[in-house]
């Protein structure tokens, strides 16, 4: 799939006639999307235009983000299935404290994302 879509994209930027001017590349992590900069740098090294893929490939930090906070919530999903009730039920006050440590840390994360989704 990688190769595939290089030679799309190598197609379609000599149709532009900017393949020479190529500098970065944009994706989230897909294994495809990595093979793809791999490819594509041989292809271009080819035609001897130096363009390295680990240099020259950037991963889209709204989908870095969005990642670190789906693992971040299924900790939390994972934590509170293991968690039995009779740990939880001589210390409310403890329990309203974690709560909303916990809404202030999803404040804090939802912000987070917003500001990166709006600067990109």
């Amino acid at each position: 799939m990688g190769q595939s879509l290089a030679t799309i994209l190598l197609s379609i930027l000599d149709d532009m006639r900017i393949t020479d001017k190529l500098f970065c590349i944009t994706t989230d992590a897909a294994s495809n999307n990595i093979k793809m900069t791999q490819f594509l740098e041989q292809k271009l090294n080819e035609r001897g235009i130096k363009w390295l893929a680990k240099e020259r490939h950037i991963f889209c930090i709204d989908h870095v983000i969005n990642l670190a906070v789906q693992a971040f919530l299924r900790t939390l999903k994972a934590l509170n299935s293991d968690d039995s009730e009779d740990q939880y039920q001589d210390s409310d006050d403890e329990n309203i404290e974690e709560a909303e440590g916990f809404q202030e840390t999803l404040q804090k994360l939802r912000k987070l994302t917003k500001v990166c989704s709006f600067n990109v």
